[in-house]
């Protein structure tokens, strides 16, 4: 009885995400990096789809409106906020905000954003996307 106890992990421990990894880390780790403002969320049965509209793409993410997946139960995104998002592209390609992900409010990223500076993929500086057709104006 006694050794069952130590073989179980408890509810913290199996939810206990690693420490953020440094933003040049996550950076490379990451298949998308964007700034981008929650428009809607709607909860599915096993996630929630949270819309999104991208004001400034670092890395993967060339399309202005976006849809990812969240954890239904651990998800933190809010309607109305802006964040800076950490996302994983799936097989089927689909974006996706993993568990761990180190995304947070744009507000709170002063520092990841210094760094993003110069990696952002569009806008370009004319305000458009930089993409073929790139004629969209973005904030």
């Amino acid at each position: 009885m006694v050794c069952g106890y130590f073989l179980i992990p408890s509810h913290a421990d199996a939810l206990k995400c690693m420490k953020p990894p440094a933003v040049e880390q996550a950076y490379d780790q990451y298949d998308g990096v964007v700034v981008a403002k929650v428009d809607e969320i709607a909860s599915r049965s096993d996630h929630r789809d949270v819309a999104l509209t991208v004001e400034q793409s670092f890395k993967g993410v060339k399309d202005e409106k976006l849809t990812i997946k969240e954890d239904m139960s651990w998800g933190t995104s809010e309607q109305g906020e802006r964040y800076l998002f950490f996302l994983q592209q799936s097989d089927n390609g689909e974006w996706e905000l993993p568990l761990c992900s180190p995304t947070m409010k744009a507000a709170d990223a002063v520092q990841e954003l210094d760094y993003l500076r110069d990696k952002e993929i569009w806008p370009d500086e004319a305000g458009t996307a930089d993409q073929p057709g790139g004629d969209r104006k973005v904030k």
